[in-house]
């Protein structure tokens, strides 16, 4: 079993990064909107901003409480694509039902969409154009090219098809080559797919929703979703539980890693496309 490690390749990318902030006459700078609470959002923006002030990247924090009406959101982000001291903007997720997330979303700038996921930037990332990829798409492809897990040809199955993880995670695979199954977790009898998977994704969050006996040996498993507990990090498909069987495990705190840098990637390429 290979649980994966990215923290050289983080080290490296985001050495990366600050050497090209450091010739910048103006700071890259990007703009992150937060509504409501959520302890999952909460740390995900700590460590953007982290990530932002390590290489040189101005990060802006715009918070709303869940009262707040959609115009005032959408009016922000007006705002901040007027303004040509921001270069990426990213809505984070997931936000109170109340609000329609992808008309917030679609007010974002294209080229100011560092998360890429407004619908242009989608339908470009799926028909293969030039565009900014989603971030936890960027992450997991980063992560299986960097360390030669070739998926080509493969059958992956995806359980999970949330507008955060999922659905980018759908498009990714679409330009892959690979044999897809999208699974849920109301899909009956969930085993016949799981265990047929060389490859298994699960972006659902449902603690033990997939159990070690139902993968597949020497499979590649890779956590997306998972819960808090206790300030620690519980993935979907407990790693420890299919070292036996998982010939490669991406965790999900390998992945939250990952996807900040992806973040950062993204935020330097608005700059640049400004440029």
């Amino acid at each position: 079993m290979n649980i994966i490690d990215s923290s050289n390749l983080r080290e490296k990318m985001e050495d990366s990064f600050k050497q090209s902030t450091k010739g910048c006459i103006i700071r890259p700078s990007v703009a992150v909107i937060k509504i409501g609470d959520n302890d999952k959002v909460n740390e995900d923006i700590k460590l953007k901003e982290e990530a932002c002030n390590k290489v040189g990247i101005y990060f802006r924090i715009y918070e709303f409480d869940d009262s707040v009406s959609e115009l005032t959101i959408i009016n922000k982000i007006k705002e901040l694509n007027n303004d040509d001291y921001v270069n990426g903007i990213m809505l984070e997720l997931p936000i109170s039902e109340k609000y329609n997330s992808r008309k917030i979303i679609n007010t974002i700038q294209n080229s100011k969409d560092v998360d890429g996921m407004t619908d242009i930037n989608v339908g470009r990332f799926i028909s293969g154009r030039k565009t900014i990829i989603p971030c936890i798409s960027l992450a997991i492809s980063t992560l299986l090219k960097e360390n030669n897990i070739d998926i080509e040809g493969k059958h992956v199955v995806i359980i999970g098809r949330g507008k955060m993880a999922g659905r980018p995670i759908i498009n990714t695979m679409i330009n892959e080559n690979v044999t897809m199954t999208i699974c849920n977790s109301s899909t009956k009898r969930l085993k016949n797919y799981t265990e047929a998977a060389d490859v298994l994704i699960s972006a659902t969050g449902i603690k033990d929703l997939v159990t070690p006996d139902m993968i597949k040996s020497d499979a590649v498993v890779i956590n997306v979703g998972y819960q808090i507990e206790n300030d620690k990090i519980i993935d979907d498909i407990d790693p420890s539980s299919i070292s036996k069987k998982a010939s490669v495990i991406i965790t999900a705190e390998e992945l939250i890693k990952m996807r900040v840098t992806m973040f950062l990637k993204n935020t330097l390429l608005c700059y640049n496309n400004k440029k």
